[in-house]
């Protein structure tokens, strides 16, 4: 049983992002169809070339659902790593 608790009730302003991590987004049991598939989608969105995507963003300067997240593409990302987190995370 898992139970899940809102974590940022208490917060004025949070930022939340949902990341998937990883370049491979099939599991190693998938059927060489549903990894052709995958691999497809990896290209599609930004996993094949970044490792990442980014799912959603919940944050004071920024709002992206579902549908928007998916039109992210790799030129995008940076930008909006940069809206949502701390600059000390992105420092060069």
């Amino acid at each position: 049983l898992l139970i899940l608790g809102d974590l940022t009730h208490t917060m004025q302003q949070p930022a939340v992002m949902d990341i998937k991590l990883g370049y491979r987004i099939y599991d190693v049991d998938a059927t060489l169809e549903k990894r052709q598939r995958k691999q497809l989608k990896a290209i599609r969105y930004t996993n094949a070339a970044l490792g990442f995507r980014i799912c959603g963003v919940a944050c004071p300067r920024l709002q992206l659902g579902k549908v928007e997240a998916k039109r992210l593409q790799v030129p995008q990302v940076l930008p909006t790593l940069r809206t949502c987190l701390p600059g000390w995370l992105l420092s060069d």
